[in-house]
């Protein structure tokens, strides 16, 4: 039996140096270490390896292909990480490394939103459950390790939360504070969810009287103006760079997407997943303080919520980026709920989470053990054959890292003293274990089947010298980003008028079906493709005629 003052009961709420801790230990496994992913990975990273190549700052392009879908902001950001630290690491993990800064930065101002903002008694508990809310959202797991834009609006939206805490205050400041987020957020993705908190700020001033002032008014009339000035930056400077790029800019942010119902059906169904386990908590937060529905704390995030969700369904894309803005008002929706949440809901939700990643941790061991050492061997078959020539290595620091993660997730499940909010912090935990150990451990073999650099350097190597025209068929926009970037191959598109105008032709096709074969006249140089991978096949003609 282990002596109970070997290992002290563990105290909530978190002091802010634990909390920082812990949002390191979830941001910096696999941030700066892995290859580009498909897809907005390597699409985010290939816009910024064309900012490097090609000094381009305003008319984002990615390996040839002109990208409006986003703002350059994040863009900026990252190419800006990842020539500082070129001499260190490789470019795209430096760059990679803006996500991780986005992140620490969302956690930091929703901690200081829930903190100045939200009202109780126990404020630092509220802070503390805010951000480890954040944290152990599902979908934040591997998008806050990837290079989407979407992490800068996320971390603009906490920051416009937390400048709500200073309006009654300090209306000017807190205006300018407000105006610079939400500009921020314009300038980063797509516009909807800017406008929706502000929309919610709006509507909140004539609903709750304390709000309507002349301080509020300035608060007001100051944020619309810094926002849209900030926010206008990148359009003027695209406007005078190149005024068509600009009308197709236009055209693609003020115009619907795609159909209404069935993208605001994929979005309802994939925040299921995605923003759990914050969306239950909102809805309890939502029904058990419905008599102060006035108040802008609950008012404000309620309303951003209720416009954020349609807007996004009509004028962004239906993928589960798309939700990671949402995840700040539900956040600060939801933490508002916690001191009333019943305790047997709290003990559902922490035993939930107890079994979930006890079992998923223990599968990420159980597959690394496999991978090591052959046992069990129907496991290690499995790992084989998704990653056929995959040579695992064990590397002590890596290791030392996982077993630290699994040593202080047991300590947290089974001797933190009860709190309202240890459900939370026990699954925030979770989250840290459960992409930690896979960060640590199942990394290699994930990047020997996801990565597209030795797919690069094989084409690469078939490509006749001096070369200076290849055309591509049915090439991926997140395909040809990784080509671009470890082998320096950017093919144009392919003219069916002028099929022969280009020696050399890229297809990208099915493994089983050569559907895209140029036909007659051409020779086949190349066939390669990721190790594993079923759907996709890379295959390099050159014109005989």
């Amino acid at each position: 039996m282990i002596p109970s003052r070997a290992f002290p009961p563990l105290r909530l709420p978190l002091p802010p140096t634990a909390l920082a801790l812990f949002a390191l230990a979830f941001v910096l496994p696999g941030l700066a270490g892995h290859e580009l992913w498909k897809s907005h990975d390597a699409i985010g990273l290939g816009i910024v390896h064309d900012m490097a190549k090609s000094g381009e700052l305003v008319v984002p392009r990615v390996s040839g292909w002109l990208w409006l879908n986003d703002p350059p902001l994040y863009h900026w950001v990252a190419l800006a990480f990842g020539r500082l630290f070129q001499g260190m690491i490789e470019f795209h993990s430096g760059a990679r490394l803006a996500s991780g800064a986005f992140m620490l930065a969302a956690f930091w101002l929703i901690y200081r939103a829930a903190r100045d903002w939200i009202r109780g008694e126990d404020r630092p508990a509220t802070a503390s459950a805010a951000m480890l809310l954040l944290l152990g959202s599902v979908g934040l797991m591997v998008h806050a390790h990837e290079a989407v834009p979407e992490l800068a609006t996320l971390a603009a939206l906490c920051g416009a939360f937390a400048a709500l805490g200073f309006v009654e205050r300090h209306p000017l400041g807190a205006g300018v504070a407000f105006g610079a987020a939400l500009g921020a957020g314009l300038a980063s993705s797509c516009w909807v969810a800017s406008a929706a908190l502000y929309a919610a700020v709006l509507a909140a001033h004539f609903v709750h009287a304390p709000w309507r002032t002349r301080g509020a008014v300035l608060f007001l009339g100051v944020a619309a103006v810094v926002a849209l000035a900030a926010g206008a930056l990148w359009p003027i400077a695209l406007a005078t760079r190149s005024p068509e790029t600009f009308a197709q800019w236009w055209s693609l942010t003020a115009l619907p997407q795609g159909r209404f119902a069935a993208s605001l059906r994929y979005l309802v169904n994939t925040g299921g997943w995605f923003a759990w386990p914050a969306w239950p908590l909102a809805l309890w937060a939502l029904w058990s303080l419905r008599r102060r529905w006035r108040e802008p704390q609950l008012f404000v995030p309620a309303l951003a919520i209720l416009l954020m969700l349609p807007g996004l369904a009509v004028w962004g894309q239906a993928q589960s980026v798309t939700l990671l803005p949402l995840l700040a008002p539900l956040v600060m929706l939801a933490v508002q709920g916690m001191p009333s949440l019943r305790r047997g809901a709290a003990a559902a939700l922490d035993w939930f989470g107890l079994v979930t990643f006890a079992f998923f941790g223990g599968l990420v061991w159980l597959g690394y053990v496999a991978m090591l050492t052959g046992v069990p061997p129907r496991v290690a078959h499995n790992f084989a054959k998704t990653a056929p020539g995959f040579v695992a290595e064990f590397n002590p620091f890596l290791f030392l890292v996982a077993l630290a993660l699994t040593s202080v997730w047991i300590y947290l499940m089974f001797f933190t003293a009860y709190s309202p909010t240890r459900s939370i912090a026990r699954w925030a935990a979770g989250i840290v274990l459960l992409w930690g150990t896979f960060a640590t451990l199942w990394m290699p073999w994930a990047d020997h089947q996801k990565s597209y650099r030795t797919v690069a350097l094989q084409l690469r190597s078939k490509i006749p010298v001096g070369a200076t025209c290849i055309a591509q068929r049915g090439l991926g926009v997140p395909q040809g980003a990784s080509l671009d970037y470890y082998g320096d191959i950017q093919p144009r598109a392919f003219d069916f008028s002028k099929p022969r105008e280009c020696p050399l032709l890229l297809v990208q096709g099915h493994p089983q079906h050569e559907f895209d074969a140029p036909g007659a006249g051409w020779v086949k140089l190349a066939d390669v493709g990721r190790p594993g991978d079923k759907s996709e096949r890379f295959r390099l003609y050159r014109s005989v005629k």
